[in-house]
């Protein structure tokens, strides 16, 4: 029946394999029974790939058991049927990461297709938009809402952006998509949030390498959290010196100057230069 293209033809083969195995047990064969249902699994599938209007693709047996999980599912998503494919990967046992791939194209094709709906660059419709995608998601497992996410900002759809954001749970995932909308209060806030020093490390060296951006304002963001603030000192110790003389001469109280310059009285090369730098803090105790 798996290698019979005739869809009568194969039920009437399946019909005479299923009178059969019921004389076989494990007394008198070694038949593994679950290769019977097995097989019927994968024809029913191929029967349904070559039903589907939009996909009309016939595989054989042979060619479908060949193919990867990951593959049926491409196959199936590069055509936009994804019922079709929530379906297949329930009834075949995929892995659920595939089935949420499914879920995630699949929000990502209706951002695509509400680019013509009139009104959708409001609020209010871009709103309307992310509850019903959060209303199909929310149940699922290994959903990246940030991929969501870029795919309505490259649609220019950043409010929707930010509500798909919010139900991102990977923190990294969801500053990166900020950075990349240059939404850099916000990022800032949500490393600060995470306390993770590489988030908001990665927040920081953004920020100071967006030519875009006055550094004096970047500087004031910075300096109203300690973490933050602490950290940028060290970025700009390590990777831009003279930003940091401009930094803590801007926004250092007298004392951390006066440390600072006495820092660099022990980094002086000579003499004279270390006497002007002492010379120089005294003036800040």
């Amino acid at each position: 029946a798996c290698f019979e293209s005739n869809i009568n033809e194969q039920l009437r083969l399946l019909k005479a394999a299923h009178f059969g195995k019921t004389f076989l047990t494990p007394m008198n064969s070694d038949f593994d029974h679950s290769a019977f249902s097995n097989a019927c699994k994968i024809l029913r599938v191929i029967y349904s790939l070559r039903e589907e209007q939009s996909l009309c693709r016939t595989l054989t047996y042979d060619q479908f058991i060949n193919l990867t999980e990951g593959q049926v599912m491409r196959i199936l998503i590069r055509y936009h049927v994804y019922f079709l494919a929530d379906e297949i990967s329930k009834f075949l046992n995929y892995s659920p990461k595939l089935s949420s791939q499914v879920y995630v194209n699949w929000a990502c094709a209706k951002i695509e297709n509400s680019d013509g709906d009139e009104g959708i660059s409001s609020e209010k419709s871009q709103e309307a938009l992310a509850a019903t995608i959060y209303s199909k998601l929310r149940d699922m497992k290994y959903i990246c809402f940030a991929e969501i996410a870029r795919k309505a900002v490259e649609r220019g759809k950043n409010y929707l952006a930010l509500r798909l954001l919010e139900k991102e749970k990977s923190n990294s995932k969801k500053i990166q998509v900020l950075l990349e909308m240059k939404n850099y209060g916000l990022s800032l806030k949500e490393a600060l949030h995470s306390r993770d020093p590489h988030l908001i490390e990665m927040v920081i060296f953004k920020m100071h390498r967006d030519t875009e951006l006055n550094q004096l304002n970047v500087w004031a963001l910075l300096d109203k959290s300690t973490i933050s603030r602490n950290i940028l000192i060290d970025y700009l110790k390590n990777f831009d010196p003279a930003a940091l003389e401009d930094f803590m001469m801007t926004y250092s109280k007298g004392d951390e100057r006066a440390l600072h310059t006495i820092q660099n009285a022990y980094n002086a090369p000579n003499f004279e230069r270390k006497h002007g730098f002492i010379q120089f803090a005294v003036k800040f105790f």
